[in-house]
């Protein structure tokens, strides 16, 4: 299963609602449904205090955390992709990495298309399992690496 739920910054349900709840709903339907293994796209600054995307967004990065602890502690094996600011160009063409989430900047970038290649991509991936990263796009040709960058990825 892929969830890529976002709520909006105004109106609407808050995000204790949308990002922590919802996940947590969607996490146990998906384990009584007998789901294997549930990824989810966060933010890579996810359960962040403070900042302006908090202060505008309802503390969206700290709901989002709390929904990525809600998801590790459900019981299925789990992968939490943090993509960084995403590009609307198109993928293919850069070097995909994964890294600790603690190593994100907000300078960082990844295409839409790379992101997507790399969630697809860890949704069946063995090594995957039960790990938190986040994705960039890097300077060189598109290689493939990023599936190495699994084993690398904190397990939690």
């Amino acid at each position: 299963m892929i969830s890529a739920v976002a709520g909006k910054p105004f109106g609407g349900p808050p995000p204790e609602v949308v990002d922590c709840q919802g996940t947590a709903n969607l996490a146990a339907a998906a384990r009584a449904a007998g789901v294997r293994r549930f990824v989810i796209i966060t933010s890579s600054g996810s359960g962040r205090q403070g900042g302006l995307i908090n202060f505008i967004g309802r503390n969206v990065l700290v709901w989002k955390g709390k929904a990525e602890e809600a998801l590790r502690d459900s019981g299925l094996e789990y992968v939490v992709v943090g993509p960084a600011r995403m590009t609307p160009e198109p993928g293919g063409a850069r070097c995909i990495r994964l890294i600790p989430r603690d190593q994100y900047r907000r300078t960082m970038q990844v295409t839409r298309d790379d992101l997507a290649s790399v969630v697809v991509g860890a949704a069946g991936l063995p090594q995957a399992a039960n790990r938190t990263f986040s994705v960039i796009n890097t300077d060189g040709p598109a290689d493939g690496a990023w599936r190495e960058d699994l084993a690398r990825m904190p397990a939690r």
